[in-house]
This record gives C-alpha cells, structure tokens and sequence, in this order.
C-alpha cells in the first residue's frame, strides 16, 4: 500500500471537552490481505490516528471485518459489499474513551453514518465512498440530506470522486468532469459552522 498517493488526512483536530483527536481518511482500494492490513497499522500507529475513514474496502464479511479489527486495535463499523469493489469503514482506536451510540450503513458499500461520544463529546461521523458514475454519483449526494440531519456536532468525510475548484483539484482532463456531483453535495450538507468548542 503506498501512502504516499493514497492517502490524504485531514487537516482537522477535534477538541473534546479533555482531548484534541487525529482524523484521516483513506480510499485504501482493498483490505483483504496482510501486507495492507499491516501497512495500515503501521501507518495509525506511526501518525497517531484516532478516527479513520476508509473507503473501497472490499470486506463483504463480518467475520473478516472483526479480524481487521482486532489486528487494527480498534472499533470498526463496516459497510459491507462484494470482494471486488466498494465497501467503507469507520475506524476508532481502542484507546479513545468511545461509545457508539447507533449507527447506518447502506447495502451497497457507500455511506457510514454513526452517532459516537468520545471524551464526553457526542457527535456524528459520516464516511462517504461517491459513485464514478455521474449520474449515479449526482442521484447519491442528493439523497444524502436526510441522513446528515442531525442537531449534534458532525464530521463528514470520504472519496467523494468529485471536486469544488478545478483550477485547484485537477490536474488534466475535463476540467467540469471532476465537478459533477459537487451542487448536489454542497445542498446536501450544512454551511459550515465555526464552533469554538471543538476545533482547534
């Protein structure tokens, strides 16, 4: 697994009422095989990881799952798919003080959405995996907008396979291909809400 061009974190830390938290997310393209599960490891350890978001996991079993999960040292929420595409987790390290309240996945593989308290700190993470397909993918984010409904403090995150500024994002290409899904996405989702509490 080559995190160099895989993976991108998330300029964000989270601070509860005792704690400030890493986040990151990660379209991982596979997580059935050791090398990647170690190399995952590895990599939470080594940046100090406390919530990751993984997309395109390629579990489509629990039992797997709760065998990453215990080699990971953490609380995984899996959405489940087939062995040759899609599938999202949302990872929490063991050592965090969290209780996952609820939570709701899809069937295809593509959305989390949980309800966790961390240090006495409740909020919602959603990780999103968005379609290739532009259609699919526009379809997608319109219906998201129930899901994200929530009166509680909320980190969404994930492969949206879509960008905001093309100039910025895109190298090469349709330089409005990148953008399909991205109004639909923006509608779906809360203006952003600066609250002093939780973020550094």
């Amino acid at each position: 697994m080559h995190f160099a061009t895989l993976y991108t974190i998330i300029a964000l830390h989270l601070v509860t009422q005792t704690a400030t938290m890493r986040i990151s997310t990660l379209n991982c393209r596979g997580l059935r095989h050791d090398h990647k599960i170690n190399a995952l490891h590895q990599h939470i350890q080594k940046h100090n990881i406390d919530i990751l978001l993984l997309q395109e996991t390629h579990i489509d079993s629990l039992q797997i799952g709760n065998e990453i999960a215990q080699k990971l040292d953490g609380k995984i929420i899996w959405s489940l798919t087939t062995p040759r595409g899609k599938g999202a987790a949302l990872y929490i390290n063991n050592k965090l003080n969290a209780e996952i309240h609820h939570f709701q996945t899809d069937f295809l593989g593509r959305y989390i959405t949980a309800t966790v308290t961390i240090n006495a700190c409740t909020m919602q993470i959603t990780n999103i995996y968005a379609p290739n397909d532009l259609r699919e993918r526009k379809n997608f984010f319109k219906d998201l907008y129930p899901l994200l409904a929530t009166s509680h403090p909320q980190i969404l995150a994930g492969d949206f396979n879509c960008i905001a500024n093309s100039a910025l994002d895109k190298i090469g290409g349709n330089p409005e291909t990148g953008k399909v899904g991205h109004a639909e996405l923006s509608a779906a989702t809360p203006a952003p809400q600066h609250d002093e509490r939780y973020m550094a």
